[in-house]
């Protein structure tokens, strides 16, 4: 014993061989195995065959352990009472436990109808004054473990020049952002250098990413039910009527059995994750919600929805998830997260084709006549999200077959059921549901305008006057908006103003409609407000050149109107989105400012009525700004090419940014900053690198 105690003094102690993993025969054992393969020693000596068993992969890896203790830190840190070991808002930062026995939600039962199983309240499920409060006044996620940098554009496709666009990110022809360079790319500006540049303030914020590790049960928050009540009517009465991604009966049933305690067993934490997209949704176009806490509620309901998501889920497609992708992509619109929405806008298009919505028969198999229709009805959101998100980035169409997919029956909720649908009574008022039939039918014409004018694959045109073919698909297209108009409903017509006996949803149901139609109007002439760059149309007088300035002034009249509509209602709830008024008004402030530098529309253009608008356009952003950076970026855009065109025309004595500049002078040599152009109008140049300031 003397000398076991003396041996360490002699020299160091050798140090034990790990290894990695024992066979399963030494690990039964419980003996020590040297790991060698495809047999260890003990199992070759003995001649025993040697098995290993599977090596399980690390559930998490160790950056994202790494992570949490840098998260784990943070949290300590703003403890107010000094403790570090004292977690601060535990409801905001929700920890991964066991799944609960709690019998959870279902879209429906093996019949198709809303099961209410009585089942006991969970006691995971937190639901008091003091947990709404208390999320609302911490982040959810510390931002010190993420790194990403939030991007300059938003999800509408506005974004400022100069601001260190990620060469990556592509913005087609159609996109607001590549209008802008292309009008800034006309503009001949000799002093370039005194043009100012837009701050790059965003860029060194961090930004969380959208699908993260699955959160349990355990860590559902309930805001108040008052405050769940009026969020839920602000998004039946702002959203769900322009996008009724949702069944409203089904959604009631369900979400009244997040307060009573009744469910079924499967579905619920994607209803949970709806819900609080509802939540967000409402709260953010809700007239009765404060700008200054607005976005930072709707964030925190959205964040709770992307803790219960992650990439799991897709393995188990289902109705409810593609309703779940489909609200995410609208919140997202309003959001600085352009990659985000465009990539969950086709994730859910993924989905509905693994559902086979895109095939009649496949939905004709469901039992469900409420399954059937919310088929087709999210079939058809796919492809309005589809098309709403490929003008606004420029960029390819996901759909463009026809699939034939039959239209949903465009009748209130209430009136389908899962084993009939019910006629409406005479006495009913119009369904809100034809509005979204409407729009289906506008943006079938808006596919044709970006598959004839913003396709970045059609081929070049190689006649030496391309305004032939482009009148000509003008003229064709036009007879399809005739048609729509034609058959529009009564309550929705676009030549009389709403009138004050519509309710405020078919109001409203108008209003947006008229603004998509002169979008829509806009994008279809706006490319001949930019003839072929290589010849110069100036001066010519035939037909073709006085189609092209009528066009290119019907053009101008639409944004003109584009801006009246939304600045006479700006006060009201009966406009669209803010995000969308803001892109609608940025997108006509550039067409008044495209038509200025074009000599061919030299005195054939009401110069009162564009200065009027410019004024309202430049008022309206500015009464924008406080509820986001958007308004306030398009702002400073819209004055980098005030000043571009007013150096190039006036010189050192350029009017205020509240007034028009005086139309381009003729005997500036512009042809190459044309013939550039051009060749960005087809995609032939790049964006980012040639224009950028």
């Amino acid at each position: 014993m003397a000398e076991d105690q003396t041996t360490p003094q002699a020299g160091p102690k050798k140090k034990r061989n790990r290894i990695d993993l024992a066979c399963s025969r030494c690990r039964d054992r419980k003996v020590r195995c040297d790991g060698k393969q495809p047999s260890c020693s003990r199992c070759a000596k003995k001649l025993l065959p040697c098995e290993y068993p599977k090596r399980e992969k690390n559930r998490y890896s160790s950056e994202y352990v790494k992570s949490l203790e840098r998260q784990l830190g943070a949290i300590q840190r703003v403890s107010p009472s000094g403790d570090s070991s004292v977690l601060v808002n535990p409801l905001a930062y929700p920890q991964t436990t066991k799944e609960d026995k709690r019998p959870s939600l279902r879209f429906t039962t093996s019949e198709g109808s809303v099961s209410t199983a009585p089942a006991q309240p969970s006691p995971s499920i937190i639901n008091s004054e003091d947990s709404f409060t208390t999320a609302q006044s911490q982040p959810l996620i510390p931002t010190q473990g993420y790194s990403r940098e939030i991007p300059v554009a938003d999800a509408m496709g506005a974004t400022s020049t100069g601001t260190g666009v990620s060469h990556r990110d592509f913005y087609g022809s159609s996109s607001a952002m590549s209008f802008m360079n292309l009008v800034k790319a006309a503009v001949n500006a000799d002093k370039e250098e005194a043009c100012p540049r837009i701050p790059n303030e965003e860029r060194s914020k961090p930004r969380k990413p959208l699908f993260r590790r699955h959160a349990g049960r355990d860590n559902w928050v309930l805001p108040p039910r008052r405050v769940a009540d009026l969020y839920v009517d602000s998004y039946f009465t702002y959203s769900y009527s322009l996008y009724p991604f949702v069944h409203k009966p089904t959604f009631e049933a369900l979400y009244e059995s997040l307060w009573n305690g009744t469910g079924t067993d499967a579905d619920d934490q994607l209803f949970y994750c709806i819900f609080n997209l509802v939540l967000a949704l409402g709260c953010i176009l809700s007239p009765n919600v404060g700008p200054e806490t607005k976005n930072e509620t709707a964030e925190m309901y959205f964040e709770r929805t992307m803790e219960h998501m992650h990439l799991d889920v897709c393995e188990d497609t289902s109705l409810l998830l593609l309703q779940t992708l489909l609200l995410t992509s609208q919140f997202l619109q309003a959001t600085y997260r352009p990659g985000a929405c465009w990539n969950v806008i086709g994730l859910a298009i993924r989905v509905a084709q693994e559902q086979g919505l895109h095939r009649n028969s496949h939905i004709q198999c469901r039992s469900s006549l409420i399954d059937q229709q919310m088929c087709r009805r999210l079939w058809y959101g796919c492809i309005i999200m589809d098309r709403i998100a490929s003008t606004t980035f420029g960029r390819p169409l996901m759909i463009t077959q026809d699939f034939g997919v039959e239209y949903p029956v465009f009748i209130d909720d209430d009136c389908i059921t899962d084993r009939a649908i019910l006629s409406p009574t005479l006495s009913a008022p119009p369904s809100i549901m034809l509005f979204f039939q409407h729009t289906i039918r506008l943006y079938d014409v808006l596919a044709d305008v970006l598959k004839s004018f913003y396709d970045i694959c059609m081929p070049e045109n190689q006649e030496a006057d391309p305004r032939t073919d482009m009148l000509k698909t003008v003229l064709e297209i036009e007879g399809k908006l005739d048609e729509f108009r034609q058959r529009l409903p009564v309550h929705l017509q676009l030549d009389n103003p709403p009138s004050n006996a519509l309710d405020p949803i078919r109001r409203r149901q108008k209003n947006v409609l008229l603004c998509r139609y002169l979008h829509v109007e806009i994008m279809l002439y706006r490319p001949l407000l930019f003839p072929n760059g290589r010849i110069s149309y100036y001066g010519e007088h035939n037909l073709r050149s006085t189609m092209q300035q009528t066009v290119a002034k019907m053009c101008v009249n639409s944004a003109i109107k584009l801006v009246k509509l939304i600045y006479d209602y700006k006060d009201t709830p009966d406009t669209p989105a803010a995000w969308y008024s803001i892109y609608y008004v940025y997108t006509s402030a550039a067409v008044l400012l495209a038509a200025k530098i074009q000599p061919s529309l030299n005195g054939i253009m009401d110069l009162d009525a564009m200065a009027s608008s410019w004024k309202m356009a430049l008022q309206y952003l500015r009464d924008q700004q406080t509820l986001g950076t958007s308004a306030s970026r398009c702002l400073r855009i819209l004055e980098l090419l005030h000043d571009k065109i007013s150096y190039t025309t006036q010189g050192p004595e350029k009017p205020m940014f509240d007034l028009l500049p005086e139309s381009i002078n003729s005997r500036v040599n512009a042809s190459q900053e044309l013939d550039d152009l051009y060749a960005l109008l087809n995609d032939q140049l790049s964006i980012f690198t040639d224009f950028m300031p």
